[in-house]
This record gives structure tokens, sequence and C-alpha cells, in this order.
């Protein structure tokens, strides 16, 4: 009877796997364009005195509400443009529902692009006129950028 060697064993070869290595947020840049330059915020003056003694025009600012209110605690830089109107503007940053704790900016409207650093959760831009400026369209864009 001829020996036979035994056959080899073959153990079966384990893929290799790196180490997972964690994948960290990336901090993708944001931005928000607010635009009534093109459709122009039309202000009635007049009519706006019976509703607003003080003459304070509140601009739309939170794109699906129209909310003047804005969040802006994803972003770090505002960039602001108003033209066409004889109106004055301000634009108040901090924390704003509530309790008030906030700086006031005024806004030049000199159809120049001015920028602001964030420096609170919230921000609102308002507009202060007078019955004898009567109808106007105000042109006013805001750039928020992370």
């Amino acid at each position: 009877m001829p020996i036979t060697k035994p056959s080899p064993v073959t153990t079966p070869v384990q893929p290799v796997i790196a180490p997972v290595r964690p994948v960290h947020d990336i901090d993708l840049p944001k931005s928000l364009f607010i635009d009534h330059a093109g459709l122009r915020l039309h202000i009635d003056w007049k009519a706006l005195c019976g509703k607003n003694p003080s003459f304070n025009y509140e601009v739309p600012l939170a794109p699906a509400t129209n909310a003047p209110l804005l969040d802006v605690t994803q972003f770090r830089r505002i960039n602001v443009m108003i033209s066409g109107t004889q109106s004055s503007a301000s634009m108040y940053l901090g924390k704003l529902d509530g309790s008030h704790c906030c700086e006031v900016n005024t806004l030049p409207i000199d159809n120049r692009i001015h920028s602001f650093e964030v420096t609170g959760p919230h921000m609102r831009i308002y507009l202060h006129g007078t019955p004898a400026l009567g109808v106007e369209d105000v042109q006013l864009w805001v750039y928020l950028r992370s």
C-alpha cells in the first residue's frame, strides 16, 4: 500500500482592515442673500403714520416668513447696501427676542456696501422716515456669510 502524504491544511486568509479614522465635520462656508433690490420695498410713509407713529419700518429679512427678525448664528459677516430713500436706517445686532440686549449700528444710505461682524444671535433692520417722504421704492440687500 502506497504511503500518501496528508494534504496541507489551508487556513482562510483574513482581509486586512485599516483602522477607521474619525471623520470630523467640515466647516463649509454658508451664505444667505436677502434681495430687496430687484423687488424693491414699497414704503408709503404717510400710510405708515397711522399704523406706527414712530415711523419705523421693519425690513422683512427672514426668507421663508418675511419676518423682521433674522437668526444670524450661522454667519460671521454681514454686508448691507441701501439706496433709493431719504430715510435713515439702523441695524440691531444681539439678543432681540424676549428681553433685548443689543448694539445699534447706523447704516449710511450712500449706495456703498457696508460690512459688519456678527455680534449676536439676531438681526433687525429699521428704516426711519417721516410722512413728508411720501412713497418710496427702497433698494436694500443683505449678504451674510460664514
